[in-house]
Order: structure tokens, then C-alpha cells, then sequence
């Protein structure tokens, strides 16, 4: 994920003083989903408001990448706002004539100018993680811990690329956004036991898998680009920070937070095969390592060390030994930025960026929070950044911007806020569409994305609330050349080719390209599934050419409320964190039996149900209803009948068991289980024979693959 940085280049730079090449715009999720047809849909995310220019240029796989020739159509759409954005060509020349038959691309331009050193996303604050706040003052926040790790996803081939990953120490989730700060939810961290301990650092591998560590139980958790848990590590280190750098299908994970620096690995065919962990090297004092940064080939690192009583305080360089794994300090040190926490590569290799736990001062001689650093020999470039105090942790976009967790203008050690920070100046990201659009003698008209416009969406599934729908069809050879459009009401109890009410011109649109078609009256039946239905929309032109688009529909249903409960607990039997499963509804609908599950059950705090339940939404019909969670087992089903809507059922007990050995078993590695089975406790034994009037020991014994006094308990069946 980070970008390479070559030791020739290192060797070139040490007497130059560096400028990093800083920039603050990228254009993320490049698409044309409807290619291979034209008119073509160009659709791009910015992560900042910047002047767009879009050119189509005729395209040739044949020719040498990217095989572009002179454009046919130049527009500049001005200034377009951060987030996602949209633009159709409707296969016209710069004269407005119909472009020439052939393939075509687009190349996207997107120029800002970054007035001052600023959140270009975020700000957000300890106790809100969806909404932005100006960082000009700073927001006043409560006096509680809140964000610790934060890494942005830096593979430019991914549909990742550009996601920000934040762990939360307080709410004890891990929350994700998307390129242009669009916040996308948590992880799903179900079975994680986190107990006293909290999601601490986080890193991305090569392929996009997230690690997060967490300190306290001496672990490390992989889950998938979009949230879902995979597998837990075995036992490593105090994780204060983590890093991941992938190697030939292999995850490398480096921890720190003792006076050890820690490796283990995990292969990405899987991400379930860990190794034990090993030490790769170890510093005087005790709580003092702290973030770093390998080079992509690991033979190099560089470490931040947080107390200056240690001689390998501050920051330094590591090479690695002979033996592959182990490093010794033969490169530079630089004691001079005292308490320094986290290091991350600048975007195109020629700075560092260090975090430093100091509040931010204005005078030149006063203490800085964040600084950009020579990596071929530590000495700093600039300490001017201001807004960011007592620096923690941070992660380097593939553009020059950098996202920071960071504290307030108080010597706290809470991390209160987090942003997407970018330096001043004027940066320009040109980006050409993967996908190629065909313009031919005729082109089968398509329907306009997010042109569409319903009376009345949600829709109750009465058979008599009826809601219109309205949206724009383009054909390059001209409205005129539509023959029809067909809706596909099945999913709703009706017709699967139900044609359109009326298709008429869109007078609003010069070019004569565009018509307007509505469906006056649509209804919903009993019974239908409750929740996002797909619309289908099916257009032809005169000679028979067709396309294909959807539209979403809500169809609104009846609550279902669940107890989960535990077969086995007696004081209070109520479940936290599982799911509600319900399986059926009425028959005769397509993709019948339909599946609904719950939210996780509540756990009683104020403003959510009572402990143990969820509350879900369901349509008309009989149910199998059954509750789910990792490391317990589902009771037998339970049968629920929901009436009409606008009913409500509900249903107490939905119960969950104990696992057996034989299940608990075949439960992924660090599970938090429910386990029933005959339990005990192996013995010490006699006492050293030096000592013979000692009295037998019994309880727990050390773990003998650890030798560490663990407390474990044994179980059989």
C-alpha cells in the first residue's frame, strides 16, 4: 500500500534540501456503468471542490497505453463539490453534432487550490463520528478519550482506494469512511471480545484486509475491506501501534508498545494461518516504542521511541539483519523531536510525516505536533502546521494529504478529534475512465441515473396507496427515436412488463435528445417484501435495440420485536449482540421465502429497547424465527405469524444455547464462547523436592507453551 522509496534515490538526497511535492485533490470511483452503450453516464468522486474538465477522446486498445486520440468533445462543468458527481455525454461533437462511430473514453481533470494548511475531510470530534466540524476554532469537546488509530487506504487499482479506517477507544468500534469523508458505518466486530481493552491502532494490508490491534489482550484482528472479522492472531505484544506491509501473499505485521518491536504474519490466500510472534528488536526502557513505518521490501524501518531516557529516543532508522527478520540501529537518529509518536511515508517518498505529543506553539522556537522530516537523514523540513496539538497517530494518503488523530491545546493525552489535513497550494488530478463506450450508427436509448422522481416513496403494501414514478430516457439519434419503455412490477404482486402510462419530448433539453416518461399509478400487494425493491426499466428504440436500468422502491412492512434469551444463565438470561433471523412471509411473491435480519439486540443503555431485544421490519406472512451470534448455538426455530400491515408481533423467548466441544472447535480462532461440557482445572502437583514439607499444589497450572500463569480452565465432553 505505501509507495516504494528507492535506496538509490535516498543516496542522491542527502545533501539537497528536500521540498516535498505536496497535493490535495484526487478523483476516486471512476466509473461509466453504462458502458459499453452510449450516451455515456460518467460518474467520479472528488475529495475536495475543485474545477472539473472532462474530455472523450476516441479510443484505441490497440495503441500504446492509454490510447487516447484527440478529443472530439471538451467541456469544463466548472466548480463541482466534493462527493460524488455526474456527467452524460450524449455522443455530440464540441459543434454538437453526433460524434463518429467508434470507441471512446473519458479523461477527468480536477484542479484545487488549497488556500491554507486545513481538513480538506472531516473535522470530526470524540463524541460525533458522522458529522464535520470546522476546524477554525477547534470544536470544544468533553474531556474523554475517543480516536486513536487512524489509515487510508492507499491502492490506487482498488475500489478501496481512498477509504479511511478511525478506531474509537471509548465506543469500542472501528468506524470507516468513504474517500470524500462520507461516513459508511462500523465494523462489524460481532465475537470480538474487547472487555476492558478497546480497538487501538489500525493498518491496511496489500490487499486491502484491515488489522486492528488491541492492546490490552495482546492480539491482533483481520476483517475485510468493508467490516466483517476474519481471524485473530495469537498472542503478540502491548499493541501501541501496528503496521502491516504485504510480501508475496504474505501480511507482515509489526507491533510495538513495549521495550519490544514485534513481528508475526498471516497469509493472504486465507488470513488464517498466523505465525508466532517474534522479536525484532528491543530497546532500554519499558512502554517506549511507539509508531513506524517498513519499507516495502522491509530492509529498512523507521521507529518513533517515546522516552527520552532511552538512547534510541526519538526518531531512528533500523536495517535489517542478515537473518531476515531481526533490526539493528546502523541508521540515523534524531533526538532533537522528543516524544515523537507516529511516522508515516509521504506520498511520493521524499518526506516523512512524525507526529509529536506537544501542544502546538506559534513562535518559531515554541513546540510543533506535527512535522515532515528528511528520511535520508532526519533532519526536518518544516514544523509548520498549526490546529494540530498533541499529534498521535496518522496515515498518508496516495496524494500528499495526511489524516491525523490528535488532542486539544491542553497536556492531555486524549485523542479528541480526527481529519484529512491538506498543505496549501494548487494541486491537479487527471484520471481516464477503465471502462470504453461505443457510439454507433444507432444507439439504444437509456435512462438517465438519479433523474427519476416518485410521489410517494416509501409505499405501504396495501393494494391501494399508490405512489408515480417519473424519470428521463436519452437517445443519441433523438427522443424521437424511443419506441417504448417497459416497467417490471413483479417484485410488487404485478406485471413484469408493464408499459409505461406516457413518453413525451423533454422540451427543457435544446438538443431534442431527451423524453419524459411516467407511470401514473403504482401499487404495492399484501405480502410483498418489505424493504428496498429493484424497479426494473426496460427501453427500446424503433429498430429494436434495448437497454436495461433499475430504480429503488421502499415498500414499507410490520414490526416483529425479539427477546433473545440463553437456555443456560440464570440470574439474567437477556443476550446482547445477537442477531434475529426470521425466514418466510407469503408465498407467491418472487424470491419467496424472504430472509429479514435484525440489528444486533439492545443492551438496555437509554434511547434503545430493553436488554436483549431487536426490533425489525417484516411483511405479511408466517415466520421461522431463530436467533444467531459467533460462540453460541441457535435453539430451534420458533413459528411467528405477522398479520397485515400495519401490524406488529412479537416474540419472547427467541432462545440461544451453549456450544458444544465439538462446535466450539470448529469456531474461529479468538471466539468469545457460551460452552457447555465438563470443566476442570489441571494440577500443579507436588512442590519442587527441594521443598518437600511444601503441601500439594492444586488449581491452575502455567501455560506451558507461554509459561505464563493464565488462568485457563480445560473442557470435554
Amino acid at each position: 500500500m505505501k509507495r516504494s522509496l528507492k535506496l538509490c534515490l535516498l543516496a542522491g538526497l542527502l545533501s539537497l534540501a528536500i521540498v516535498p511535492a505536496f497535493g490535495a485533490v484526487e478523483l476516486y470511483q471512476v466509473s461509466v456503468p453504462s458502458a459499453p452503450n452510449a450516451p455515456a453516464f460518467i460518474y467520479f468522486t472528488l475529495n475536495c471542490p475543485s474545477d472539473v474538465t472532462i474530455e472523450i477522446c476516441p479510443y484505441n486498445s490497440s495503441a500504446p497505453p492509454p490510447g487516447l486520440g484527440t478529443p472530439v468533445r471538451t467541456v469544463n462543468l466548472g466548480t463541482k463539490p466534493r462527493g460524488r458527481n455526474l456527467w452524460v455525454w450524449p455522443c455530440t461533437t464540441d459543434s454538437g453534432a453526433k460524434a463518429p462511430s467508434g470507441w471512446y473514453k473519458a479523461r477527468i481533470t480536477a484542479t484545487h487550490n488549497q488556500a491554507q494548511w486545513d481538513p480538506i475531510i472531516g473535522l470530526r470530534i470524540n463524541t460525533d463520528w458522522i458529522n464535520e466540524y470546522s476546524a477554525r476554532p477547534l470544536p470544544s469537546v468533553p474531556d474523554q478519550e475517543g480516536y486513536y488509530g487512524v489509515a487510508v487506504n492507499k491502492n490506487v487499482n482498488s475500489p478501496y482506494y481512498g477509504y479511511i479506517y478511525v478506531t474509537h477507544k471509548v465506543s469500542k468500534n472501528i468506524y470507516m469512511y468513504g474517500p470524500d469523508g462520507t461516513y459508511l458505518g462500523a465494523f462489524d466486530d460481532t465475537g470480538i471480545g474487547w472487555g476492558g481493552s478497546a480497538p487501538w491502532d489500525i493498518s491496511i494490508g496489500g490487499d486491502d484486509y484491515v488489522y486492528v490491534g488491541d492492546r490490552s489482550n495482546y492480539t491482533l484482528y483481520c476483517f475485510t475491506p468493508d467490516g466483517h472479522w476474519v481471524s485473530t492472531s495469537p498472542w503478540t505484544c502491548y499493541y501501541r501501534a501496528q503496521f502491516t506491509r504485504s510480501d508475496g501473499g504474505t501480511a507482515w505485521q509489526y507491533g510495538s508498545g513495549n521495550a519490544s518491536v514485534v513481528e508475526n504474519r498471516v497469509d493472504e490466500a486465507t488470513h488464517q494461518n498466523w505465525t508466532s510472534r517474534r522479536n525484532i528488536y528491543t530497546v532500554q526502557d519499558t512502554y517506549t516504542t511507539y509508531g513506524m513505518w517498513v519499507a516495502p521490501d522491509r530492509s529498512y524501518l523507521f521507529q518513533c521511541n517515546y522516552h527520552t531516557t532511552d538512547p534510541n529516543r526519538g526518531l531512528c532508522k533500523w536495517t535489517l539483519n542478515a537473518d531476515g527478520y531481526t533490526y539493528s540501529r546502523t541508521g540515523w537518529q534524531n533526538t532533537s523531536l522528543g516524544n515523537v509518536i507516529d511516522v508515516e511515508m509521504g506520498h511520493d517518498g521524499t518526506y516523512l510525516w512524525v507526529t509529536r505529543s506537544a501542544a502546538y506553539s506559534t513562535s518559531p522556537t515554541g513546540t510543533k505536533a506535527l512535522y515532515t522530516v528528511n528520511p535520508a537523514d532526519g533532519s526536518v523540513i518544516s514544523s509548520d502546521f498549526d490546529i494540530i496539538t498533541w499529534g498521535h497517530m496518522c496515515s498518508a494518503d496516495a496524494v500528499g494529504n495526511v489524516a491525523i488523530t490528535f488532542g486539544k491545546s491542553t497536556p492531555t493525552w486524549c485523542m479528541y478529534y480526527w481529519g484529512m489535513f491538506a498543505p496549501a497550494g494548487t494541486s491537479t488530478a487527471v484520471k481516464v475512465s477503465s471502462e470504453a463506450f461505443r457510439v454507433q450508427d444507432d444507439n439504444a436509448p437509456v435512462v438517465i441515473p438519479d433523474s427519476e422522481s416518485w410521489s410517494n416513496n416509501p409505499l405501504a403494501p396495501d393494494d391501494s396507496t399508490s405512489t408515480s414514478l417519473t424519470f428521463q430516457i436519452i437517445d443519441a439519434e433523438g427522443w424521437a427515436d424511443i419506441a417504448s419503455c417497459k416497467l417490471n412490477l413483479s417484485t410488487l404482486g404485478y406485471s413484469s412488463a408493464e408499459p409505461v402510462d406516457s413518453l413525451v419530448q423533454d422540451t427543457s433539453d435544446t438538443t431534442g435528445l431527451t423524453a419524459i416518461a411516467t407511470e401514473a399509478a403504482i401499487k404495492c400487494k399484501r405480502g410483498a417484501f418489505a424493504g428496498t425493491h429493484q424497479i426494473g426499466v426496460k427501453t427500446y428504440d424503433v429498430h429494436g435495440m434495448s437497454t436495461d436500468w433499475s430504480f429503488d422502491l421502499q415498500v414499507l412492512g410490520c414490526t416483529l420485536t425479539g427477546t433473545v434469551r440463553h437456555t443456560r444463565w440464570l440470574s439474567d438470561d437477556r443476550v446482547v449482540g445477537a442477531t434475529i433471523v426470521a425466514q418466510g412471509g407469503t408465498s407467491g411473491f418472487p424470491n419467496y421465502p424472504f430472509t429479514y435480519r435484525s440489528s444486533p439486540t439492545s443492551d438496555g443503555s437509554p434511547g434503545n429497547p430493553p436488554k436483549g431485544q431487536a426490533v425489525m421490519t417484516v411483511s405479511e406472512g408466517t415466520y421461522q424465527v431463530w436467533a444467531e451470534k459467533a460462540g453460541f448455538g441457535s435453539a430451534p426455530p420458533v413459528t411467528v405469524v405477522v398479520s397485515a400491515y400495519p401490524s406488529s408481533a412479537s416474540q419472547d423467548p427467541i432462545n440461544l444455547r451453549p456450544l458444544t466441544i465439538k462446535e466450539a472447535r470448529a469456531s474461529a480462532n479468538g471466539t468469545t464462547m457460551s460452552v457447555e461440557g465438563l470443566c476442570f482445572a489441571q494440577p500443579y502437583g507436588r512442590a519442587i523436592p527441594a521443598w518437600p514439607n511444601l503441601p500439594e499444589q492444586k488449581g491452575f497450572d502455567i501455560r506451558k507453551d507461554l509459561m505464563k500463569d493464565c488462568k485457563q480452565w480445560y473442557m470435554c465432553d
